[in-house]
C-alpha cells in the first residue's frame, strides 16, 4: 500500500474536543507535509428556506460570528502548516463534511468526538460516528476525555483536558482477518513505519455457545482454530519484523470491544487503527459496529479505514 496523504480535512465545531483534534490535525499535517482544509458547518435543516427573513438573519449572524473564529483558527494553523484553507458550509454536518472530502479528494479526515454513550448518544447522536460510516477516506477521531468539558470555546480560551503534544510511538491494531481489517492493518503498518512506532496486533476470538451435546471434539476443534489463528498472527509478525518494525501480537478470548479497550489499558497506545464496514441503517442495527463502540470509549485517537468493498447501505 502506497501511503499518500496530501490533504487533511479538519472538521471543527470550536468545542474542546475539536481543539484536541486540531492539535492532531496539525501534528499529522506537519509529519506528512500535507495541506489542511478547515471546515465548519452550521447545522441547517434542508427543509428550511434560506431566503426567508428569519433564516437570513440567522445565516448572516453565523457567517459573521463563526467566520471570525474560523479565520483565527486558520491563522493559528498557519503558524505550523504551510498551506491552510478555511471553508464555511451550511447544512447537515455529516453530509457536508463527507461531500467536501469526496469532492476535494481529501486523504484523511480529523475530527473530535464527545464520546457520548447511553441516553446522550441516543438523543444527540454522534457526528463523528456518522462521518466514519460515510467518509470516502480514512478518519481519525479524537475523543474528549471528559464529555462534560465539551463546551464551546471562546477564542481566548485554551482547551481543557488536552494531553499536550501528540505522539505516535505505540499502535494497537485489532485484526479479525476480514478484508477491511487487513487493509486497515496494512495502512496502520505503513504509518507506524513512518513514525518508527511499536505495534501490537490483537485478535479476539468471541466465545462460542454449546448446547448439551458438547463433546471433546468441540474442544479439539477450538484448539485447532486457536493454533491456526496464532500461526497467522505469527506470520504477520515475522514478515513485518523482517521490514524492521517493532511488532508483537496478542490472541485473546472474549468480546472484541471489551478486549480492545482492556488491551488499551494494558498497552497504552497512542493510536488504535481499525477497519470498519461502514454499515448504516438496519444492517448496522443487526450487526453493530465494533469500531464505533471503540471510538466512543477509547483513551486515545482512533483511525478507522473503510474498505472500498464495503460501501454504506
Amino acid at each position: 500500500m502506497s501511503l499518500v496523504i496530501k490533504r487533511v480535512l479538519f472538521a471543527t465545531d470550536f468545542s474542546a474536543c475539536s481543539e484536541q483534534a486540531r492539535q492532531w490535525a496539525s501534528f499529522l499535517g506537519k509529519r506528512f507535509g500535507s495541506s489542511i482544509d478547515v471546515i465548519h458547518v452550521l447545522e441547517f435543516n434542508p427543509g428550511m428556506k434560506e431566503e426567508s427573513p428569519v433564516a437570513k438573519i440567522y445565516l448572516d449572524h453565523y457567517h459573521k460570528e463563526f467566520g471570525q473564529q474560523l479565520e483565527s483558527l486558520k491563522i493559528l494553523l498557519q503558524n505550523e502548516i504551510k498551506e491552510v484553507f478555511s471553508h464555511q458550509r451550511v447544512g447537515l454536518p455529516v453530509d457536508e463534511i463527507c461531500r467536501f472530502a469526496q469532492k476535494e479528494n481529501s486523504d484523511l479526515i480529523v475530527l473530535g468526538t464527545h464520546g457520548w454513550s447511553g441516553i446522550d448518544r441516543v438523543l444527540l447522536g454522534s457526528t463523528a460516528e456518522r462521518v466514519v460510516r460515510g467518509a470516502p477516506c480514512p478518519v481519525v477521531t479524537v475523543r474528549l476525555k471528559d464529555p462534560g468539558e465539551g463546551k464551546t470555546l471562546h477564542r481566548e480560551q485554551k482547551a481543557e483536558g488536552t494531553d499536550g503534544v501528540p505522539s505516535l510511538k505505540r499502535f494497537l491494531i485489532p485484526v479479525d482477518f476480514s478484508d477491511c481489517s487487513l487493509e486497515a492493518m496494512e495502512y496502520g503498518i505503513e504509518i507506524a513505519k513512518l513514525f518508527g512506532a511499536q505495534v501490537v496486533l490483537l485478535h479476539v476470538t468471541e466465545p462460542r455457545g454449546y448446547g448439551i451435546g458438547f463433546t471433546l471434539s468441540h474442544h479439539s476443534k477450538d484448539e485447532e482454530i486457536h493454533l491456526d489463528l496464532e500461526k497467522r498472527l505469527k506470520e504477520y509478525v515475522r514478515v513485518f519484523q523482517s521490514q524492521g518494525l517493532q511488532i508483537d501480537y496478542r490472541l485473546e478470548g472474549g468480546f472484541p470491544v471489551d478486549q480492545i479497550l482492556e488491551e488499551s489499558n494494558q498497552f497504552p497506545p497512542d493510536l488504535i487503527v481499525m477497519g470498519t464496514h461502514g454499515r448504516k441503517g438496519f444492517s448496522k442495527f443487526v450487526s453493530g459496529s465494533v469500531a464505533e463502540a471503540v471510538l466512543r470509549h477509547s483513551p486515545c485517537p482512533v483511525l478507522t479505514l473503510k474498505s472500498p468493498k464495503y460501501t454504506p447501505v
